[in-house]
């Protein structure tokens, strides 16, 4: 193992110049780990290079955390050209791929980074989203959308979503079709289902959308399913019970046989009792069909429905029952599809209607969502018209590059295939070179939720591919197959596990598998090992019957496999451990540490909070949660919970709540003592209470509740978690992982009271109904265990990653209700059809339930790729079930096929008594980095040993630092609540009429001045108006004037660094003649003269305006609100005062 740079094979690196090549265009199939992004990038530095304009490079990728990183690691390697010599520039150059450069073409290599910086816009990496959203700014009129759109975030969408959902049923529940569809769709789907429902047709919005309607969709599916525009239930049943005037005659023929007999001849008979049409039906066919009708015909292949001994006494009896039978077979299954598309026409004219009233509240609101983005993008290039909107394109555009080919979904290929349209008219259409490249890896194709085709990939490739070949334009397919993460060892596993036919189908569309892996770091140690798996055991009874029913007994499999692999982590990680893993940078071994490991899991279940919570009971580094719902955070119920007690104080279980809190801090025992036996509500229990204790909880409380009516939410809430120090209790109890949640919850504070009238209430409501999504950033590298699902980490790579979570399979337990009729090959738009039970399923929905099934199992297959190649150094499988044992078809059952040749059986780590199968090792214990010896004889420097010296970031001189501060005392609090109060009336009554000036006032007191009594607001009115009134003030307040305008600046002084002003002007005027500043006090004016610091204050106002405005006189003043007096200062006495401020500055 070498710290030094690794010579990579020649024929990668060809193949790596050859996609990169900015000269044709380039497919890339790569696997994991093998330098999908780097190879990117190197084509961008290429194609800029070459001369192609920054502007004329559109790259998209999948996240914007990828755009952000691309985008930093082009910008990094074109800024260090700037600084490198002739020949080292020169040596990079070529190592990209390009020819040895003269000296004309290193002067543009050099100016590369400024020419890309000064690109209006700068360099398109960006989202596919992010590129419609700025396509559709650009043409709104052609696209139909609102100039100055704004794109609603999730949160936003579900929110308006739900509120056209409620709008929708509002107006559905008024008309009969509408009241009888919501009807019928609630039946079939149960109490329980039918949320569940709703949202998952919801998102199939684009499948809806395009098919135009429900008449359009109910043709569309009746044609799909083989039913005549006639055929309904009602008709389909009155042709299942034709022969009905002979079911008497052969009940009464079947009583003559044997006990089975006369049980077909039971069913006739309730068939025959019963008058309505369709149940008639029903139990007639129960007769024929096995499992209430549902089931295989019966009497076997050869259709024998009766008995021996009574087919020879009316032989005539089991033709004519064998010749009904093959007559209900087709009709069962027109009957079945009838159901199917009658409770389908169903919801999707609830789903119509909802979506309807959803577009409108956008169009409204002049919102589009993300989906919007991609459709009315697509809807906008594909216009018969578009040809203007394309030839702009055409002239901005000339190569367009896509990062993770594998995750675009059709809409967006659609997109990007009419962008390239004009690229591949034919070699001489153009002078330049236009290329596309597209790299991806279709084995981790795992995003088919977000609408990602992996069988798209390959289609992509060979529909491009010949389109180049009909052009003559040249284009290369290339594979990359060396991995530059994965030890060898991790390699073998992989290729192994995804070696025969039934494990790779579904990896990859080509006939032969998916390509081997390779390995860069051949000598890098590896080890995969299979731990045995943990079985549940039947629950004994619960002793404790105060125990909450769902809790996990310490028996629980889920829990005793968190706890084996926490308590192997803390052995890694003890001082004594002899556990090493490869620190690849420094080439040597070291200890191995908590950012090291990762845990992958396939959903976020019990086992995901058993895994963090043994964790920490292991005091172990963990990094938490790598995605929160926000209101099922501790800290944001906390914080929910301190609203609402400052708004309803009399709500026990609430305030009981919140005295527990971080943020109040009183424990079980501190209730226990005030709270039973109380004859009133529990604030009064608190209020009455003595301790100390309960007096400050008492007053935190009142705080609150006056807060609550006076500032906003986001100041309320600023307040709480800043100056009264409640993020830090939050976060001492909580962990850091809290920090996530307390920062989007800000947020939302903020966002509301930007979108609408602020109320504490109204956003408390929002909180608390938003299941809004948080995904923590989780980064590379990390100084905690980070437990996440596998779609979180695709991208992330670790030393050790453990797979606990094998046993299971989601997707055999799956039971999606919507499914697609068409063949995703087939070409065919999308055609969704509401299935009932699988027992229930007509042929052609049967068909597709299969398909639908196969697919999963694909992407189930692709799952485990991509978890097993984030593994560096160790990969360590493991896994635990219930009583019923493990799901088929599951992860641990295909990497037991694959380890089941070359591991062996070792003694397992946390008992000798049991084993595991282990494939590889551990490196061989050696010197670690941090323990290696220093070389002899060489004298170290003392200041090696000792800590530099702090160096001090310069602080801003702030003018307003510079007058005196108020006392922190009660009366202080109150004047600062008066002074903010005057500054805000000054700030918003210039802008009105003077007759509305004291109304306005009058209404602004009374919303925000709770806490002051009637006397304080009437005099910080008259005193707001008598400012107002002063003529001499005039300038400062007329038209164009701002308040509260912030300000920087740096102040020259001789011999020393510049000295940096930040401040804040209370009010500011900009005339053509002069300038005019004003600071406000809240008192009276003084006897004799100003204060020395509040001159100051000016001062430096006044020094940082003239550093802009050098030629125009600046008059500033001190305006005394108590009285309305104001007094302008000399120029010579600001510069005096600012001189003393330099000097003992």
């Amino acid at each position: 193992m070498s710290g030094a740079r690794l010579a990579i094979p020649l024929p990668v690196v060809e193949r790596q110049r050859a996609a990169s090549d900015p000269a044709r265009s380039a497919w890339v199939s790569a696997n994991a780990g093998s330098g999908k992004t780097h190879v990117l990038t190197q084509r961008v530095l290429r194609l800029l290079y070459a001369g192609a304009a920054p502007s004329a490079i559109l790259c998209l990728t999948f996240t914007k955390t990828a755009a952000a990183n691309m985008a930093a690691k082009v910008f990094e390697t074109l800024a260090s050209w700037t600084s490198l010599d002739d020949a080292a520039l020169s040596a990079r150059i070529v190592e990209l791929g390009a020819a040895k450069p003269g000296d004309n073409e290193l002067a543009f290599a050099r100016r590369l980074f400024a020419r890309a910086i000064e690109t209006p816009g700068g360099l398109k990496i960006q989202t596919i989203h992010a590129f419609c959203e700025r396509l559709l700014h650009l043409f709104p009129f052609e696209a139909n959308v609102a100039a100055g759109f704004r794109v609603a975030d999730e949160r936003e969408a579900d929110a308006l979503l739900s509120a056209a959902r409620t709008a929708a049923f509002a107006s559905a529940f008024a008309g009969a079709d509408g009241r009888a569809a919501i009807e019928r769709v609630a039946r079939d789907a149960g109490a329980d289902g039918f949320d569940e429902l709703i949202g998952e047709v919801l998102r199939r919005r684009a499948t809806l959308e395009a098919i135009g309607g429900a008449p359009s969709y109910e043709g569309t599916l009746r044609r799909a399913l083989g039913l005549g525009a006639r055929d309904t239930m009602e008709t389909i049943a009155r042709q299942i019970v034709a022969l009905h005037w002979q079911w008497a005659e052969w009940a009464a023929q079947l009583k003559e046989g044997s006990a089975n007999d006369r049980k077909l001849a039971v069913h006739l008979d309730r068939a025959i009792a019963i008058e309505d049409e369709a149940a008639r039906a029903e139990a007639y066919l129960e007769v024929f069909f096995t499992g209430g009708g549902f089931g295989a015909p019966r009497g076997g292949e050869a259709r024998v429905l009766v008995t021996q001994t009574l087919a020879k006494r009316q032989p005539d009896l089991s033709q004519r029952l064998a010749i009904e039978q093959e007559r209900l077979i087709p009709l069962r299954d027109r009957l079945r599809n009838a159901e199917a598309l009658e409770r389908s026409v169903a919801l999707y004219a609830i789903a119509e209607a909802m979506l309807k009233r959803y577009t409108e509240i956008k169009g409204a609101r002049g919102l589009l969502d993300y989906e919007d983005l991609i459709d009315r993008t697509r809807a906008l290039l594909e216009r018969a018209d578009a040809a203007w909107v394309l030839y702009k394109l055409d002239a901005a555009v000339e190569h367009i590059l896509v990062d993770e080919a594998q995750d675009t979904s059709p809409a967006q290929w659609a997109i990007l295939i009419k962008l390239c349209e004009e690229f591949l008219s034919g070699a001489g259409a153009r002078a330049k070179a236009r290329t596309i490249f597209a790299v991806g890896d279709e084995k981790q194709s795992i995003f088919s939720f977000q609408g990602a085709a992996p069988h798209m990939f390959s289609q992509m490739r060979r529909l491009l591919e010949g389109r180049h070949e009909k052009a003559d334009l040249p284009f290369v397919s290339a594979q990359l197959s060396m991995s530059f993460r994965s030890a060898p060892t991790i390699l073998e596993s992989v290729d192994r596990v995804f070696a025969p036919e039934y494990a790779w189908r579904g990896l990859t569309g080509e006939p032969t598998g998916p390509p081997p892996h390779e390995a860069l770091r051949v000598d890098m140690p590896g080890l995969v090992e299979l731990w045995p798996a943990i079985a549940g055991t039947k629950a004994p009874e619960r002793e404790d019957w105060r125990m909450p029913l769902d809790v996990a007994g310490g028996a629980d499999p889920s829990r005793i496999h968190a706890r084996r692999i926490a308590t192997t982590i803390k052995n890694w990680l003890s001082p004594g451990s002899s556990e090493r893993v490869v620190d690849v940078e420094a080439g040597a071994t070291r200890r191995i540490l908590a950012g090291d490991v990762l845990i992958l899991v396939r959903s976020r279940g019990a086992f995901f909070e058993a895994m963090i919570r043994a964790l920490k009971e292991n005091d172990i580094p963990t990094a938490g949660a790598d995605r929160l719902t926000l209101n099922e955070s501790l800290a944001v119920m906390d914080l929910v919970a301190a609203g609402r007690a400052a708004l309803t104080p009399e709500d026990d279980l609430i305030l009981a709540t919140v005295l527990k809190s971080p943020l109040i801090g009183l424990t079980d025992d501190d209730l226990i003592e005030i709270a039973p036996n109380r004859p009133g509500a529990l604030i009064e229990a608190l209020a009455e209470a003595g301790e100390p204790r309960f007096a400050v909880a008492r007053e935190r409380l009142e705080a609150w509740r006056l807060q609550s009516r006076a500032r906003t939410p986001f100041a309320f809430y600023a307040a709480l978690l800043g100056a009264e120090g409640g993020r830090r209790a939050l976060l001492e109890r909580l962990g850091p992982e809290a920090a996530d949640p307390i920062d989007e919850f800000m947020a939302l504070a903020l966002a509301h009271e930007r979108r609408q009238a602020p109320s504490l209430s109204d956003f408390l409501a929002e909180i608390e109904t938003a299941d809004t999504p948080i995904k923590r950033d989780m980064e590379a590298r990390s100084d905690g265990v980070r437990v996440m699902t596998v779609h979180g980490a695709k991208g992330l790579e670790a030393p050790i990653v453990f797979l606990p979570d094998t046993s299971s399979t989601s997707y055999v337990r799956q039971t999606a209700r919507l499914i697609e009729l068409t063949d995703g090959d087939s070409g065919a738009p999308p055609l969704f059809v509401w299935a009932a039970r699988k027992a229930e399923d007509s042929e052609a929905i049967a068909a597709a339930r299969a398909r639908a099934l196969a697919e999963a199992a694909g992407e189930h297959r692709r799952l485990l790729y991509v978890a097993m190649t984030r593994a560096a150094q160790r990969l360590i499988v493991s896994s635990h079930h219930g009583v019923r044992g493990p799901d088929r078809d599951n992860w641990r059952a295909l990497i037991e096929t694959g380890l089941a040749e070359g591991s062996q059986a070792v003694p397992a780590p946390w008992d000798a008594t049991e084993t595991i199968q282990r494939l590889g090792a551990t490196p061989e214990p050696g010197p670690d980095i941090a323990t290696r010896a220093m070389p002899q004889g060489v004298v170290w420097p003392a200041w090696l040993s000792s800590p530099a010296p702090r160096e001090m970031a310069e602080t801003p001189l702030k003018p307003s630092r510079a007058a005196p501060l108020a006392h922190g005392d009660e009366a202080g609090a109150a004047r600062r609540q008066a002074g903010v109060l005057i500054h805000a009336l000054l700030q918003r009554l210039p802008e009105l009429a003077p007759e509305a000036r004291r109304p306005a006032a009058e209404r602004f007191l009374a919303a925000q001045g709770e806490g002051l009594d009637e006397a304080t607001r009437a005099r910080l009115i008259e005193r707001a108006l008598a400012t107002l009134a002063r003529p001499e003030l005039a300038p400062l307040f007329a038209a164009g004037s701002r308040a509260e305008v912030a300000i920087a600046g740096a102040l020259a002084r001789e011999g020393a660094p510049a000295l940096t002003i930040a401040g804040r002007i209370d009010r500011l005027a900009i005339a053509p003649d002069a300038i005019h500043i004003a600071d406000y006090k809240n008192a009276s004016r003084p006897q004799g003269e100003a204060p020395r610091a509040y001159v100051a204050q000016l001062a430096l106002y006044r020094a940082a305006l003239k550093a802009i405005y050098s030629e125009r006189p600046i008059h500033a003043l001190l305006i005394w609100l108590d009285g309305a007096e104001s007094v302008e200062f000399e120029a010579a006495e600001l510069d005096a005062a600012l001189g003393e401020l330099i000097v003992s500055s």
